[in-house]
């Protein structure tokens, strides 16, 4: 090949080569570039992000200078780790114009931002001010608020000559202002002050409100003036009766207090001349005011007048009607006493304690909580009861008050051992008969029949408290059904022909016999509690049953019997403890003897020396020993001793026996003087005739 076609060839290629590294080399540049903008256009947009964020114009401006300054730097002064420039020398130029026109572009949204923001912070000082100066000016003196308005007049003007807001606007928002403040004022006076605000409409104050408004506001301030008026009025009125009512309360009060006989804190206060002019224009009160008083007058007149009698009362009622009035008011002293004694006798009549107690009188304390010491607090309880009725308070007290006695049964229910609750209840009893007082008077002795039978003989001593907790276990068993008991007819004919001729005649023999039945049946399901409930009753059980709990011993129908129900004059009668028939029929005998006539003549076919002689003088001083003085009799004559020979003697209490006479079905022997029914004491008759000891 001619050399110089090698040449040109060697030529060509070389050229080749030259364009093909200058196109590797641009494509670098480009690539490099590329990244480069990249880069750049993330930290600007992270600058712009992070400027606009931040509140204040100021700030944000200065910040976007020196954060586009620093990225410039970094890129086209900063070196890679390498120690090669950032920005390829080749590139660096191009970088420049590129970063410039970015930033630039960047810079003009955030700078008109950064324009409407500085806008947005004068138009909010702006309002800011313009409300201060309203709110002030709306409560200001004049000379204050004029101050303020010309100093707002002048922002308000500077706005319009930086083309914040037009001249008309201007105007318009001048007005406003002041419109504004004087609406706050009226509301504010309106409510403090409703005359002031219709006196400076009135006065022409509030000018720059439209008469509209302003005619709007005047008819609410005097609508609220006279709201005001009416409810001061109200309020007066209110308190004067709140006053009065107070005032004649405290009246009241004295009146109350000195009824008690003592004196109260407030009876100077009574005589203040605000209380006697209250007194002069309001008649209840003044009523009051003379009750009080005259119960203060009586207080010093008769001391303890709280602790008198219905009687006693009764007698200064007598003397106050004759007593001169020595002032109108004291007119009120007959009534304050008339009063008194109603209320006395209520009192007395529906709970003595209790009203004892109200009547300032040292009650003897009972505390229903220490149950071992009740039977004793009771018994001076009784003593108390027995004197108020002997000092002319109350006839027939019960010991304890309406409340107590609910809250002594529900303690003597809450003891859960039957033998302690009959131990509880029988000294109870006995500790109210030791003192002279009817067990009855207490609720929880007497309104259930088997705890009154336990309680009573138990007080009496006709059977232990061990047998008592069998009765009271019993009763249980029946309450909770666990025995079915066949009908009372057939219980009582299993021991006598019939327990009605055991009460026939007798005062109450009705209710006693209720009682012993149900006592009779209570200690028999005791018995028989292991039965089957469904079985025939157990006759001789149930007869022993009757027996015990009349407080017979020894085995009933035997010869050992003693007490409960035995044979005399051919009668069935209840008999006390450790006595048998053939003891009351010697005591019997015995005192007819004494009964019979004395005859002077011959003794026909009867020797004296068969039985002692008559003594009608020892047969009487017995028979009022037996009855506490009295003497029996029967249509107004004495009893002959045929008549003590076929008489029933009918239990009626504890050792305690009525004379059924067999006169027209059965008549009851009476008190010979005529003053109730005779009864008399078994075992002093026992005792008077030497106990009859058979």
């Amino acid at each position: 090949m001619p050399q110089s076609q090698t040449g040109g060839i060697v030529a060509a290629f070389g050229e080749r080569m030259a364009q093909l590294g200058q196109a590797l080399e641009d494509e670098r540049l480009g690539r490099e570039m590329t990244r480069l903008k990249t880069g750049m256009t993330r930290d600007l947009g992270t600058l712009r992000l992070q400027v606009e964020e931040m509140g204040d114009p100021e700030q944000a401006g200065r910040a976007w200078d020196t954060g586009v300054a620093e990225v410039r730097s970094r890129y086209l002064d900063g070196q890679n780790d390498d120690g090669t420039p950032t920005v390829d020398p080749k590139l660096k130029e191009d970088f420049g114009l590129a970063f410039d026109d970015l930033s630039m572009s960047h810079g003009l949204a955030i700078g008109g931002r950064l324009m409407q923001l500085r806008q947005s912070q004068r138009m909010a000082a702006y309002y800011d001010y313009s409300n201060a100066v309203v709110s002030q000016a709306a409560t200001t003196d004049p000379g204050t608020r004029d101050q303020l308005f010309a100093d707002l007049d002048a922002q308000i003007d500077a706005r319009v000559a930086r083309g914040d807001i037009t001249a008309e606007q201007g105007a318009v928002a001048k007005r406003q202002s002041r419109q504004t403040a004087e609406n706050t004022s009226a509301i504010t006076l309106m409510q403090e002050d409703p005359q002031g605000l219709v006196d400076m409409l009135d006065g022409g104050g509030m000018a720059n409100l439209d008469p509209e408004t302003r005619a709007r506001y005047r008819a609410s301030g005097m609508s609220e003036v006279e709201r005001r008026k009416t409810a001061a009025l109200k309020a007066a009125e209110a308190a004067d009766k709140e006053l009065r009512t107070s005032w004649g309360q405290r009246l009241d009060d004295i009146s109350s207090i000195a009824g008690n006989g003592q004196r109260s804190v407030d009876e100077v206060w009574m005589g203040s001349e605000q209380v006697a002019d209250m007194a002069k224009r309001d008649p209840d009160f003044a009523r009051r005011f003379d009750k009080a008083r005259a119960a203060t007058q009586l207080r010093n007149d008769r001391p303890g007048i709280q602790l008198a009698t219905p009687d006693q009362l009764n007698t200064m009622i007598e003397e106050e009607k004759a007593r001169p009035l020595g002032a109108p008011w004291e007119a009120e002293r007959l009534k304050i006493l008339t009063a008194q004694r109603d209320k006395a006798v209520e009192g007395w009549r529906k709970d003595p304690i209790a009203f004892a107690r109200q009547s300032d009188m040292k009650v003897p304390d009972l505390d229903l909580t220490d149950l071992d010491n009740v039977p004793a607090a009771i018994a001076q309880r009784a003593t108390f009861a027995a004197w108020l009725g002997d000092s002319g308070y109350a006839t027939d007290a019960a010991p304890l008050d309406k409340d107590e006695q609910v809250r002594l049964s529900a303690a003597i229910s809450e003891v859960r051992d039957p033998e302690q609750r009959a131990k509880l209840t029988g000294q109870i009893a006995a500790a109210m008969i030791q003192r002279g007082a009817d067990p009855r008077d207490i609720d929880a002795l007497s309104k259930d029949p088997v705890t009154k039978w336990v309680s009573l003989s138990e007080a009496n001593g006709a059977f232990s408290a061990a047998l008592g907790g069998e009765i009271l276990r019993g009763q249980e068993a029946l309450a909770a059904k666990n025995l079915t008991l066949p009908p009372l007819k057939d219980r009582q004919g299993t021991a006598f022909r019939s327990l009605e001729d055991l009460f026939a005649g007798v005062d109450g023999g009705e209710q006693i016999q209720s009682e012993l039945t149900a006592a009779t049946d209570a200690l028999y399901a005791a018995r028989v509690r292991n039965i089957d409930p469904n079985s025939d009753l157990q006759a001789s059980i149930w007869q022993q049953a009757l027996h015990e709990v009349l407080g017979g011993t020894g085995a009933y129908g035997t010869s050992r019997q003693r007490g409960g129900v035995q044979n005399v004059n051919g009668k069935n009668t209840f008999l006390p403890e450790g006595i048998s028939a053939g003891m009351v029929t010697s005591a019997i005998g015995a005192l007819a003897n004494d009964l019979r006539p004395v005859s002077t003549g011959p003794q026909s076919g009867i020797s004296r020396g068969s039985r002692a002689p008559a003594d009608a003088g020892r047969a009487e001083r017995i028979l009022k020993s037996i009855a506490d003085g009295a003497m029996p009799g029967i249509n107004g004559r004495a009893l002959t001793p045929s008549d003590w020979q076929s008489a029933t003697f009918a239990q009626v209490g504890p050792d305690s026996y009525a004379l059924i006479l067999p006169y027209a079905g059965g008549v009851q022997a009476q008190n010979i003087a005529g003053d109730g029914a005779y009864t008399f004491s078994m075992s002093k008759l026992l005792a008077g005739y030497g106990g009859g000891r058979r």
